[in-house]
């Protein structure tokens, strides 16, 4: 039987994140390891047989090659870290090797069993590594054996903070069991100590020798990178091995040399595309995504938000780049970066069309407000040139409110923005690290592009977009899958989370599952293919909606939220605000007569709010609730009107006191306003 390894991540030297309390990353993970190992040993395992725990004394490095002293075939490891935002991000995730979907049934195994005793904590999904902005994890990657980096929660998120502090024995239960299991697992994996050849495939052509597969990771010989033109700096880190007297490197590690790394399930063969290609980190060059392949990396990053808020910004980078000579893809991944794939969060408000964090001359904590998004795009990219580039504008007039103050061609990669465009030293690295992950999602670089089969791998048959449910009715999700396909993994997002709803197996390509939603409103159903071997096959997902519950539907569909019910900063908000587009349709939540509609309601008068402008309120008798619409464009009911669930009411604007289009959307009972997304959730 294998051993279990765990790290704590950082020890009191390194103290990492602070939390919303003031303690440290170190203190809670030391104090989380502790209790695992108690939990650990209470189902039987004894230390140094079983099981190990990395000193609390050494950093990453020491700390890899710690464990690869100690590790042999069968073995697993673990860090557990605390992760850190904005205050407002909530959840757990845990990463693994990027094109290792073995690894990644691992890291949902880990997560399932952690979320089964702590089921209030947010899932935010099995991850590769290159979804972090770094783009790789040193733990995953160097680590001999398989190896997995779990984030518990959010430090700076309070109740994440708390309920890690109060149910930090129920953490433990759930990641000593999941460690367990996944022990297991290897063990049984493991087998023999002979791993079997795979065949390799570069630039399109069949390479004579072998390469061999070592815990699903694809390995290839020290001469082929040799012959590829490629050499490691002494500081590199890659993971050789040895075999018959051959010594392989894995595949995956050639990324960053620019290596495209594929792999084909059904011939069992490992692709690399390392045709001479021009750097991709000069900002004035041609970008190489299309529009579709930008729309279809911002969906799988954010299947929420940026759909009815910016439709057409891949389109618009594309567009204003061209005009300038900038890369658009850059300009795209560097936005991404900014905004975190369109999610915001941070100081910059969607409303002001600000995606890159472009400061507003003479100060302003919150940066540059733009009128629309063509210019808040045009201003980015005006504002790349003047770094890059000593060339003029080619399409006047200049919106960028710092162009002026930039030393003309001072930083032509995107690495010598560090520490110009923002503070963060490691700010083009990454930028080019979001690039590799959208070039690789993309197959931009590949010797032939994805099969377009792809995009309908996985298909959902039933139930159909739109049907409705109720709260705790269960009803099977079901469909057809492409021959390689071997698991569908069924999942739900929630705000910036995603919650598994189950993974079931592939029989003569079919597949079902049951499905039970507890709470009520509009939810999307996302079914994901995974292939038979352990190295990663790209499947697009397939995605429908579906009502829980029948007595609500959203007041807008779509949008984006932007500010909470009586939020830490604003006590005394008795709403949700949702933005999108002005004249986006606003919807009646559930039936009822309107009773109240003032076009330009100000503030002071009653019923009017704060200064509610264009309103409409509607009574809800068989619910015992009364609904408010605030801020409307037009409104396109009357007064003493019969109004149907999911009837268009109006449309969204900014009249009254509000910045920018958005709903403002109140739920009270008895005149007392209550969250509303204690009825409707996700709200967006």
């Amino acid at each position: 039987m294998g051993k279990i390894f765990i790290s704590a991540g950082h020890y009191f030297q390194d103290p990492g994140a602070s939390s919303a309390l003031g303690t440290t990353e170190a203190e809670e993970m030391i104090q989380t390891r502790d209790l695992i190992i108690e939990e650990l040993e209470s189902r039987g395992l004894q230390s140094g047989r079983d099981f190990l725990s990395v000193p609390d004394t050494i950093n990453l490095g020491p700390t890899i090659s710690w464990i690869n002293a100690r590790s042999v075939a069968g073995d697993v490891a673990l860090e557990i870290h605390g992760n850190a935002a904005n205050g407002q991000v909530r959840g757990t995730e845990c990463f693994y090797i990027d094109g290792n979907n073995e690894r990644r049934g691992d890291a949902q195994l880990i997560l399932d069993s952690l979320l089964q005793e702590v089921p209030e904590l947010s899932s935010r999904g099995a991850k590769p590594d290159t979804a972090t902005f770094v783009g790789i994890l040193g733990f995953i990657r160097r680590i001999r054996i398989p190896s997995l980096l779990l984030e518990l929660c959010f430090l700076d998120n309070l109740p994440d903070l708390l309920l890690l502090q109060n149910k930090r024995r129920q953490f433990a239960q759930g990641i000593a069991e999941g460690l367990i299991a996944f022990r297991d697992i290897e063990t049984l994996r493991s087998g023999g100590t002979v791993f079997p050849n795979i065949d390799i495939e570069v630039n399109g052509e069949p390479y004579l020798d072998k390469g061999i597969l070592v815990n699903s990771n694809s390995y290839i010989p020290f001469d082929l990178v040799d012959s590829l033109g490629i050499e490691f700096p002494p500081e590199a880190d890659i993971r050789r091995v040895s075999q018959g007297g051959v010594v392989y490197v894995k595949a995956v590690d050639l990324q960053q040399f620019d290596v495209t790394v594929g792999w084909n399930a059904t011939t069992r063969t490992v692709i690399l595309n390392a045709s001479p290609q021009e750097p991709i980190d000069q900002i004035m060059s041609n970008g190489k995504a299309s529009e579709a392949d930008l729309n279809r990396f911002l969906r799988a990053n954010n299947q929420g938000n940026f759909v009815s808020k910016f439709p057409e910004l891949p389109k618009i980078y594309i567009e204003e780049a061209t005009d300038e000579g900038v890369n658009h893809d850059i300009a795209f991944c560097q936005m991404c970066l900014e905004t975190n794939f369109l999610r915001f969060g941070g100081d910059v408000d969607p409303s002001q069309n600000n995606f890159s964090g472009i400061g507003a001359i003479g100060g302003g904590a919150n940066g540059a407000f733009f009128p629309n998004a063509r210019t808040g795009v045009k201003a980015q990219i005006q504002h790349l040139k003047a770094y890059a580039s000593t060339a003029p504008i080619a399409k006047p007039p200049i919106v960028d409110p710092r162009f002026e103050l930039v030393t003309r061609g001072v930083a032509p990669t995107v690495n010598d923005l560090s520490g110009r465009w923002a503070t963060d030293p490691d700010y083009g690295t990454k930028i080019l690290a979001i690039l590799k992950r959208l070039y690789e999602s993309s197959g931009i670089g590949d010797p032939e592009p994805p099969d377009d089969d792809i995009e309908t791998s996985v298909n959902i048959t039933q139930p159909q977009d739109g049907d409705e449910f109720e709260v705790d009715q269960a009803f099977t999700v079901a469909g057809t899958a492409a021959e390689d396909v071997a698991t569908v993994s069924l999942y739900t997002p929630f705000s910036s989370t995603s919650f598994p709803l189950g993974t079931v197996k592939v029989i003569d390509g079919q597949w079902s599952a049951p499905v039970v939603f507890k709470t009520g409103g509009e939810r999307e159903i996302i079914a994901e293919g995974m292939a038979a071997e352990g190295n990663s096959l790209d499947f697009a997902p397939e995605m429908i909606s579906v009502l829980i519950g029948t007595q609500f539907v959203k007041p807008v569909r779509g949008g984006f939220k932007t500010s909470d019910f009586r939020s830490p900063n604003r006590p005394n908000h008795n709403g949700v605000d949702i933005g999108a587009d002005r004249g986006t349709p606003i919807y009646a939540v559930a039936d009822g007569t309107v009773t109240f509609v003032v076009n330009s309601c100000r503030e002071g008068v009653p019923r009017c709010g704060g200064g509610f402008g264009n309103v409409v309120y509607i009574d809800h008798p068989a619910l015992g609730l009364l609904t408010i619409y605030a801020h409307l464009q037009t409104v396109e009911v009357s007064s003493g009107e019969q109004v149907a669930r999911g009837q268009r009411i109006g449309t969204m604007g900014n009249t009254g006191r509000s910045t920018g289009p958005h709903l403002h959307f109140e739920i009270r009972r008895d005149n007392m306003p209550l969250d509303p997304e204690d009825f409707i959730s996700p709200i967006v």
